[in-house]
């Protein structure tokens, strides 16, 4: 935004803005010792503060020393820069708080006193089983196997059919006194249970149901 006039002859550090002025003389000096140089420096404009990226050679002619720079404005491509920082630095926050929150439910899911368990698929897999579930069906590491793999014997029951019947029509299950045999050591002497049954669909983002929570009060 100034003359010609008021530009030649006038020290680069007048147009430098004062927090970039002590860099300027460094910066000069590399170029002079290496012949080449970048460097970025936010320079006073007519329209206001504006950073420029400068690519700087070194040129000797007829026993004068130059130095010949091109300047590029950068400053929407830092400011989206800074604003690109801040939302990965919140996204970051919001992730780090998400996963602490995760962590904490986890937690209580596993140590909840009642039988929880997530089914995924019309197969009815385990995605999440807590301890007391797994106390119940007396099996471990059951996540990834399908209901009628685990407790097979709950087919028969009529159970695995209001299971696929939640997950067909989205509408939740409630079954209060439900009376339930299990065969929890593999023997064939099924243990018989009194539970009080919450079958609750879970949905995508497309509105199709995707998974059941299992939550079983023990009576």
């Amino acid at each position: 935004g100034s003359s010609r006039e008021k530009i030649e002859g006038a020290p680069a550090q007048n147009f430098i803005a004062e927090d970039d002025k002590e860099k300027l003389p460094a910066e000069i000096e590399h170029v002079l010792e290496k012949g080449y140089g970048s460097f970025e420096m936010t320079i006073n404009t007519a329209d206001g503060p504006a950073v420029y990226r400068f690519n700087k050679e070194k040129l000797e002619q007829d026993n004068q020393t130059y130095i010949v720079g091109i300047g590029i404005d950068i400053s929407m491509q830092k400011e989206l820069q800074e604003q690109l920082n801040a939302s990965l630095e919140k996204e970051q926050e919001l992730r780090k708080k998400a996963e602490t929150d995760r962590d904490k439910l986890k937690t209580m899911f596993e140590d909840a006193p009642t039988p929880k368990c997530l089914l995924e698929g019309r197969e009815m897999k385990f995605a999440i089983a807590n301890k007391a579930y797994e106390q119940v069906v007396g099996q471990e590491d059951i996540v990834g196997k399908r209901i009628d793999e685990v407790i097979p014997e709950v087919e028969d029951q009529g159970y695995i059919d209001i299971l696929k019947e939640v997950f067909d029509t989205g509408e939740p299950y409630l079954g209060r006194g439900e009376q339930i045999f299990i065969d929890k050591d593999n023997e064939e002497a099924q243990q018989e249970y009194i539970f009080n049954l919450l079958y609750e669909p879970l949905f995508n983002d497309d509105g199709e149901v995707y998974g059941i929570f299992v939550e079983a009060v023990d009576f």
